[in-house]
């Protein structure tokens, strides 16, 4: 680091028993108001707003040590140990007392989160086998072959890219608006013009705002 950003201390927290020792960076992120971004790659500190992964370049620090050699670099060496030995224990008890206690984890919940999805895995596949076996006609093992289909072709479509993936456009919502276009959803919700649908296909929608700040947006949607 640039000694510029000072993170708070916390105890690491290591799952060891792995092909390599795993160091869990959750309270440290936690506990210091770090956002990670990777689309963007950054990591920044929210109480400063400061970039880890882009640090304010600093020139470097000359070496008083250099040209130093011989008997002259050893007592260099034994006085840094030296001056070290007598401000570290200090700053030890400095770092002790402001650094906060991460909470432990708590086995019984863990055990008990990973009993209820053993549980709820044995329901799903319970289930899964009974309706296979009561709707069994409908799931044949081969389906049937069936000569009485169309076999006319009426038209062809010849895709220039058949694996090509639709990018579909976006708008972004300002915050501002966000009330208004809930207010629009649910209007269409309760009158039945809207309903939940998982389909990856949509059309993007957005909303205009008119001269008059009393009447209620415009609800717009891109077809194309």
């Amino acid at each position: 680091m640039d000694h510029v950003y000072r993170p708070w201390t916390v105890w690491a927290i290591v799952a060891p028993n792995l092909c390599t020792p795993l160091l869990l960076g959750g309270p440290f992120l936690q506990h210091n108001r770090i956002v990670v971004d990777h689309e963007l790659h950054t990591c920044i500190a929210k109480d400063v707003n400061y970039n880890l992964l882009q640090p304010i370049v600093v020139p470097p620090i000359q070496s008083q040590m250099k040209g130093l050699w011989g008997p002259d670099l050893l007592w260099a060496k034994r006085n840094v140990v030296s001056k070290l030995k007598a401000v570290l224990p200090e700053w030890k008890d400095i770092i002790d007392d402001e650094c906060k206690l991460v909470k432990g984890i708590d086995i019984v919940t863990a055990i008990q989160a990973h009993i209820n999805n053993l549980v709820y895995k044995g329901e799903l596949k319970a289930l899964d086998a009974k309706y296979k076996s009561k709707f069994e006609d409908w799931f044949p093992v081969d389906i049937p072959h069936n000569d009485t289909m169309l076999s006319d072709v009426l038209f062809c479509l010849n895709l220039k890219d058949a694996n090509k993936v639709v990018q579909l456009q976006s708008y972004d919502c300002p915050k501002k608006y966000r009330a208004a276009w809930k207010t629009l959803l649910d209007s269409h919700i309760e009158s039945r013009r809207l309903r939940h649908l998982d389909s990856e296909w949509s059309s993007p929608s957005f909303i205009i705002p008119k001269p008059d700040p009393m009447v209620l947006l415009r609800w717009v949607n891109d077809f194309w």
